[in-house]
């Protein structure tokens, strides 16, 4: 998998933000110093509105909001406490760039009616002349071009590295299975697998919470430098095996040869392409069921027809109550409840919809068991936490999937019963 989408849109916003820095600071700091320009905010707001630049420093001001919100985001989007607060942060990521625009006119307001004021204006706004004024827009111009120079002179250095490098026979090459690609010294191997189009998943972008990326070294283990502190504790806490490293953290100092241990199924172009994989704190529930006072002569076609009543129950309360069942069995349903709240209000929703389930699981039995004395045992068990949320299957068919510690921790609290029972 190359960057994701997201990602590549934060990077590319966060170039955006010099654009800004560099005419504010041309305008209050450098005014300052050449003519005693003093940087006050009536003057900024004066000289914005009537250069005509006020729309562009508005437009500029979207960059930089939105490149901080995405690295939040990415900093701390699978946190319990971040996606508790996801509506309010959202909300507050909305209203604020609307009440400082709201702002920037109502000061625009004020300091046209106190321009009125000949006295006033002279001392808090007309403070450079015309000259001055086109000098300083010369010179924001000339620092915006040498700006996005410097970019591209970067660009074109990391080609030129590139090539010397190569000529000189100083890249470095990661083997992978049926492959082989040279990069600079001092890439990723999840850089490498990027830039050469080779899938190598990694559901974190890259930042060593998710060890998707891992690899397995079978060759030149020496050329690697040892795991640091943030790579160390995600190979500690899955228990990794030794020559296990995180692709996304080991830079090969010299030739080496990786195996991604977690494969990427290449996407059908006769299918849209899976939703990436996503960690939230999520809650589960699994109903199961034993069949009592079943008669020795029921037909297959029988037993279909109480497990197809039971699990339409649940199926529908479940969706009732907003979650998504994941899994029908001929021992019981499993769904679950968070996929877009916050884990609060998932947890209501889970405890709503097994107290109906309940209820209507309760009559169904009843009925059974008098018309034709079938019914069947069920018990419902709910927990939450942290889990991994993708989609799995074959390129012509894929289906929701939740795997991860609170799927485990239920499968674990189910079987448990189950072993008591028969104790």
């Amino acid at each position: 998998m190359r960057m994701p989408p997201m990602e590549l849109l934060r990077i590319v916003l966060g170039f955006g933000i010099p654009t800004l820095l560099i005419a504010h600071a041309v305008t209050t700091r450098l005014a300052f110093e050449a003519y005693g320009a003093q940087p006050s905010y009536a003057r900024i707001v004066w000289m914005l509105w009537h250069s005509n630049h006020e729309c562009r420093q508005l437009a500029l001001l979207a960059p930089g909001w939105l490149h901080g919100c995405l690295g939040l985001n990415f900093a701390f989007g699978r946190r319990a406490w971040f996606q508790r607060m996801r509506l309010i942060l959202f909300g507050a990521a909305l209203l604020l760039p609307i009440l400082a625009t709201l702002g920037f006119l109502a000061m625009l307001k004020e300091v046209s009616i106190l321009a009125q004021d000949p006295a006033w204006f002279n001392t808090n706004v007309l403070s450079l002349d015309a000259g001055q004024t086109d000098n300083l827009a010369q010179t924001s111009s000339g620092l915006l071009a040498l700006y996005f120079a410097l970019i591209g002179a970067v660009f074109v250095a990391r080609m030129v590295r590139h090539a010397v490098e190569k000529f000189r026979g100083k890249l470095v090459s990661i083997t992978y299975p049926g492959r082989t690609v040279r990069v600079p010294r001092g890439w990723t191997v999840l850089e490498a697998s990027r830039s050469h189009h080779i899938p190598h998943l990694s559901m974190c972008g890259g930042r060593a919470r998710c060890s998707t990326c891992r690899v397995r070294v079978v060759a030149g283990g020496d050329q690697c430098p040892p795991p640091a502190q943030n790579e160390l504790d995600t190979l500690n806490r899955i228990r990794a095996p030794e020559g296990t490293r995180l692709a996304c953290q080991l830079r090969p100092q010299g030739n080496v040869s990786v195996i991604p241990l977690l494969v990427v199924a290449m996407p059908s172009p006769l299918r849209e392409p899976a939703n990436e994989a996503v960690e939230r704190e999520i809650a589960v529930m699994l109903v199961g069921f034993r069949w009592t006072a079943i008669p020795h002569g029921l037909l297959p076609q029988d037993l279909m027809y109480l497990l197809n009543r039971y699990t339409e129950i649940i199926g529908d309360t479940v969706r009732k109550q907003g979650g998504i069942p994941i899994q029908f069995s001929g021992d019981g349903v499993t769904a679950v409840f968070g996929l877009e709240i916050a884990s609060k209000e998932a947890n209501k929703q889970a405890l709503a919809a097994a107290a109906r389930i309940e209820r209507r699981l309760q009559a169904l039995g009843d009925r059974l068991t008098q018309e034709l004395g079938w019914t069947a045992d069920f018990l419902i068990h709910l927990h939450t936490g942290v889990a991994g949320v993708g989609e799995t299957g074959d390129n012509a068919t894929r289906n929701l999937a939740v795997v991860g510690n609170a799927i485990d921790v239920a499968r674990q609290l189910a079987a448990q019963h189950n072993d008591g029972e028969r104790g």
